[in-house]
Formats: C-alpha cells, structure tokens, sequence
C-alpha cells in the first residue's frame, strides 16, 4: 500500500512525504465522491432527457390519434386565463382576515396609523413654517 502511495504521489507530479500521506488519501477520497456524484447527476440528466423525449412523443401520438374534437378547434387557441388584480386579492385578504375574527385588531391598528399620520403631518407642517 505504501508503494502505491508513492507511485499516486509520482503519477501526480508531487514529491513523496510520509507525513503526507493521509492529506492525500483524503483528497482521493474527495476526488471520488466527487467523480461518483458527477457520474451519477450525468445518468439521472440521460434519463429524465429520455423519458421527457418519450413522452413528448406519447402526447404527440395522442393528439394525432385523438384529431380535434370539433372543427372550429383545430386552429383555436387556449383562451388566455383571467388575471385577478392585485387590489381584488387583497381586498379578499382584508375580509378573510375580518372573517377570522380580527375587526378589532384591525380598528386598532387604524386608529395608531391614524395618529402617527396626524402628528407627522402637523409635526412637518410646524417644521416647514407651515407649507
């Protein structure tokens, strides 16, 4: 074994120090689990590559062999998806939240902005000479 540790330090250019020698056999070992990784990620890539390529034919098959249900879908288009705005959702967030019982929290909360708003505004009405 110690010759083979020798002849792996030769074969990578390194001079031979007995000292060394776990330092190397751990980064063979690194070197390794790295390697094995790598090959295990490049088979798993073949793979998924393969079954997407089969199922893309599968559905190919199928829309062939299925032919548009009605003339007019032949050359139709999905139709696109409603988008909700953004002011619908939370304005649904806001009535949840009041469904769950959270009015009073939410009363609060207001009042407390509320009185923030009033005195920054006084606060930099009287800063500003009054603007």
């Amino acid at each position: 074994m110690l010759s083979g540790l020798q002849q792996l330090h030769a074969y990578w250019g390194e001079a031979y120090v007995a000292s060394e020698a776990e330092a190397l056999l751990s980064r063979v070992h690194s070197f390794a689990a790295s390697f094995g990784k790598a090959c295990r990620d490049n088979e798993r890539e073949d793979h998924m590559r393969k079954k997407r390529a089969e199922a893309k034919a599968a559905a190919a098959k199928r829309a062939q062999a299925k032919g548009p249900s009605r003339p007019s879908q032949a050359g139709a288009a999905k139709p696109a998806a409603r988008a909700q705005p953004a002011a619908r959702s939370a304005m649904g967030n806001i009535q949840m939240s009041l469904k769950r019982g959270e009015f009073e929290d939410m009363k609060k909360l207001q009042s407390e902005l509320q009185t923030k708003i009033q005195s920054r505004r006084t606060y930099t009405a009287g800063a500003h000479g009054g603007r």
